[in-house]
């Protein structure tokens, strides 16, 4: 979970393709945009995190490069030295409400192993000490004929919806119902779970999973897991409730989805708090 104590001096947003990508085939890129809300002239640091250990093989296939260089193909500076000694760029003098874009490029190596890298896309600055940024990302690589699997994978909508600039408002000591809504467009039944792995054990309730009862019509059975039939969409509902000893400020954590048909999980939206 990530937290602020006060407003975020730093925020993270990222656009730009988020398909499957195969192996030896074209660099996908995306557009991050590094915001500096804070009141300091900053130099930004920014880099990308694995996840887990099989994710670390996407950290050799990434390149970032400050899109007002890349016109001119120049290198991006590799000199700083983010988490754990992996190479990152740092964007010099950006100013007060200014931004900076960047591209990060994926080229994914013929050799790599189908499946799901988790990673984290990680900013700060000295100018804001104890102030860390991040915004969690997931590239899925394809197996040969797997394009069409993209169109069978479960999509999703959550309310309330939250984002780094319109976080929910929320005293601490109350709770807040989080509605989940999945539909299964595969062509076989699923059951479906979500997690809140960055959040500790207090501030939630173990998500509910209702579903129709069919021997009393109209009547909700409680459930381990949301059951789905191929074409069908359900709700998983979620209260989230911060202890009210919790300290005011800004609370990031990311919401998984996990499917029990698909050989993985997926990262699927980042939930943002701002406690009173």
């Amino acid at each position: 979970m990530t937290y602020s104590s006060t407003r975020q001096n730093l925020l993270i947003d990222v656009q730009g393709n988020n398909d499957g990508a195969k192996p030896g085939g074209s660099p996908i890129e995306r557009i991050i945009t590094v915001k500096n809300r804070g009141a300091e002239v900053a130099n930004i640091d920014l880099w990308i995190r694995s996840n887990e250990a099989k994710s670390e093989p996407l950290l050799r296939w990434c390149t970032l490069l400050e899109a007002s260089t890349a016109a001119s193909e120049s290198k991006p500076d590799r000199s700083q030295q983010g988490e754990q000694g992996f190479s990152g760029l740092r964007l010099l003098q950006v100013e007060p409400q200014g931004d900076r874009e960047v591209i990060l490029r994926l080229d994914v190596p013929p050799q790599a192993a189908p499946g799901f890298y988790s990673y984290d896309i990680v900013a700060q600055a000295p100018q804001y000490p104890n102030e860390q940024s991040r915004r969690t990302q997931q590239l899925r690589v394809l197996a040969s004929g797997q394009d069409v699997g993209l169109r069978s994978e479960p999509i999703w909508s959550v309310e309330p919806a939250t984002s780094s600039e319109a976080a929910h408002s929320l005293q601490a000591g109350t709770a807040l119902q989080v509605k989940v809504t999945v539909t299964n467009r595969s062509d076989a039944v699923d059951r479906l779970y979500i997690s809140c792995p960055e959040l500790d054990q207090s501030w939630f309730n173990p998500p509910l999973y209702p579903e129709s009862n069919p021997d009393a019509p109209g009547l909700i059975a409680r459930s381990d897991g949301l059951m789905l039939n191929p074409g069908q969409s359900g709700d998983i509902f979620l209260e989230i409730h911060p202890p009210a000893y919790t300290p005011a400020g800004h609370y990031s954590s990311t919401l998984r989805l996990t499917s029990l048909t698909a050989p993985t999980w997926f990262y699927w939206t980042l939930f943002t708090s701002k406690l009173r």
